[in-house]
C-alpha cells in the first residue's frame, strides 16, 4: 500500500503515488531536470541549516554536521543585498 499526500498537489498530479521503496525516488528525476533538482535542494538544505545554526543541541549532531558537510562540499554560499544566496560548485561532466 502506497502512503503520499496530496495536499498542496498540482492539480492533476493528486492521484500520483510514489512507490514504497523511497531510495527509487530519486532516479524519478528527469535528466532535464536534475539540475533545477539539485538547486531547490541545496537551497532548501541551507535553509535547514540556518534555521539550527544557534541550537547548539542540533548542531552538535552528526547529522546536522554531514549537512553543512554537503554545503562546503558541494555548494558556494555568496553575500547578496538580500541576505545569502546558495549556488552549487561547478562540476565537469565527463561524456562517454
Amino acid at each position: 500500500m502506497c502512503h503520499c499526500r496530496t495536499e498542496g498537489a498540482e492539480p492533476g498530479r493528486e492521484h500520483r503515488r510514489i512507490p514504497e521503496n523511497a531510495s527509487s525516488c530519486f532516479s524519478m528525476v528527469k535528466p532535464s531536470e536534475s539540475t533545477k533538482t539539485l538547486e531547490m535542494v541545496s537551497s532548501n538544505l541551507f535553509e535547514l541549516v540556518h534555521i539550527f545554526m544557534d541550537s547548539n543541541n542540533i548542531t552538535s549532531m552528526s547529522s546536522c554536521k554531514l549537512m553543512e558537510r554537503v554545503l562546503k562540499e558541494q555548494c558556494v554560499i555568496t553575500q547578496t543585498d538580500n541576505g545569502k544566496a546558495v549556488t552549487l560548485k561547478k562540476t565537469e561532466r565527463h561524456l562517454l
